[in-house]
């Protein structure tokens, strides 16, 4: 299990496609060796209009994706180095974004304090 959300900046005439969640959940669990349905992918739109970056005014080619990863277990730096890049690489070959513009976060460990079907992973 990862839960990955990813919240992509969009132009005012680009929305995402219907698909892109799958299309995401698919390309992260290829790079993450994952099981069927171990992968759990959210996906939210953020319109241009209420994304800024100080002093800067961006194009649409230049919009930013923003991805938290929230693994059960914590990872091992060098660990979360590769694979970070390897989550950056696909998300921007799905989005068609520049690998750059993608920006990876993780999130605490989930043991311990996230509940799955009201039961917390322990």
């Amino acid at each position: 299990m990862p839960i990955v959300d990813v919240r992509v900046v969009v132009a005012e005439n680009a929305p995402l496609s219907e698909r892109i969640a799958q299309h995401l959940a698919d390309a992260f669990a290829h790079e993450l060796d994952a099981p069927v349905g171990h992968v759990w992918v959210r996906v939210e739109e953020i319109a241009q209009r209420h994304y800024a970056e100080s002093g800067v005014s961006l194009s649409s080619a230049e919009l930013p994706v923003f991805v938290t990863v929230l693994h059960f277990d914590g990872l091992a730096d060098d660990t979360r180095a590769v694979q970070a890049r390897r989550l950056a690489t696909a998300t921007s070959d799905v989005l068609g974004r520049s690998v750059e513009r993608v920006h990876i976060e993780y999130a605490e460990p989930a043991r311990g304090r996230v509940a799955f079907g009201g039961r917390l992973a322990t």
